[in-house]
């Protein structure tokens, strides 16, 4: 497969593969020694908990890497490094660091997480390889844990004082892409995408206990994903993994189904599971009692929701007051007209550059109604 893949540029998805010699064993030692290193980050002195969850981490990963060094030149087993260079990982890790870079040129906040992010990074190096070397396995070192621990950071952390969480969240992915395997073209290949895999775990968990907000920043990730053609980058830099590897297919199935089960969902509540939409909302306070019965305008984002959906939030917000006013009128009401000018005067003084509207965490939770 090595030579095949060396003569044959085409086959972009096939790994260069080469083994590596005692030299890259000693990898995730520095990767370790790296990670005790990044405790001395501002932000780790400056809070005592995300200093002892790097802390934790790197020890943890010290102890188990003493046990498996033990274990191994007891057993007189080598630990076996191959180098594996995967196209599809290093050209999803450049589609993201554009993503990140674009993201954090409008939400400065992006920008300063990165020294963690390659705290996390180097993490999952080291974990990877004591991982595989535990299983008796050869460790592919490659990029890999690029995209893998990339994609989690743009959708969701944990804030500093439950930092170890984070490393928990990474683990739970590499624990995924070890054991959740099948055979697949003659080798063993991971099922599930493994930072999907801990994310949609960990929301899980968050969402059925609420405590998304007290634990995370996905609030603030969701709202800063308003920042302008954001939604746009995304997906300009999707078409270009959807082009180089044909995994359109998988794509739309994913997205039917999240279509399906919004329109469920809106079935159900009368509210979109997916959509974030601050909307100017008609004063309905000195409407009749009637109108309370009949009309109902809310604009909601529920917590842990990155995902949204764009062409369905602008045409709610077009339709939501709209329907309100249609409503009212068919009754023989008429709504108050509601001042706009506390939207105009809303503190703007955290929101990402170039954005000109409040977030929906500036304006609540809008919710419409009128009591009898």
């Amino acid at each position: 497969m090595a030579g095949s893949a060396h003569n044959n540029p085409a086959q972009s998805t096939d790994p260069i593969a080469t083994t590596g010699g005692s030299r890259l064993s000693m990898l995730p030692v520095l990767c370790i020694a790296g990670l005790f290193a990044f405790a001395l980050l501002p932000d780790a002195r400056a809070n005592g908990r995300l200093f002892f969850s790097i802390i934790g981490a790197a020890a943890g990963l010290s102890l188990w890497g003493v046990i498996l060094l033990f274990l191994h030149r007891r057993s007189g087993r080598r630990l076996a490094v191959e180098v594996a260079i995967a196209k599809p990982h290093y050209v999803q890790a450049a589609v993201q660091i554009v993503i990140l870079a674009y993201w954090g040129w409008y939400w400065p906040r992006a920008y300063d997480e990165i020294p963690l992010i390659a705290a996390q990074l180097i993490f999952f190096y080291a974990l990877d390889a004591l991982l595989a070397w535990s299983r008796g396995r050869v460790w592919r070192f490659g990029f890999g844990p690029m995209p893998i621990v990339i994609s989690t950071n743009l959708l969701l952390w944990f804030k500093h004082d439950w930092y170890f969480f984070q490393f928990l969240l990474l683990t739970t992915g590499a624990l995924a892409k070890q054991f959740i395997s099948w055979n697949r073209e003659g080798q063993r290949r991971h099922i599930f995408n493994p930072s999907a895999f801990a994310q949609s775990t960990f929301a899980v968990v968050l969402i059925a206990t609420g405590m998304s907000s007290q634990l995370t920043w996905g609030r603030e990730i969701a709202a800063s994903f308003e920042t302008p053609y954001m939604l746009l980058v995304i997906f300009l830099g999707g078409l270009v993994v959807q082009y180089l590897f044909h995994v359109t297919l998988m794509t739309l199935a994913a997205t039917a189904t999240l279509l399906i089960f919004n329109l469920i969902y809106t079935g159900i509540t009368d509210l979109p599971y997916f959509v974030t939409a601050n909307i100017v909302a008609p004063d309905l306070s000195r409407s009749a009692p009637a109108c309370h019965r009949s009309s109902h305008l809310a604009a909601h984002e529920p917590r842990a929701r990155a995902v949204r959906l764009a062409v369905r939030a602008r045409i709610l917000r077009a339709l939501s007051p709209a329907r309100s006013l249609s409503t009212c009128a068919f009754l023989g009401q008429t709504p108050a007209r509601t001042d706009p000018e506390p939207l105009r005067t809303a503190d703007r003084s955290h929101l990402p550059r170039g954005h000109g509207r409040p977030t929906q965490q500036q304006m609540g939770n809008v919710h419409v109604s009128v009591s009898d």
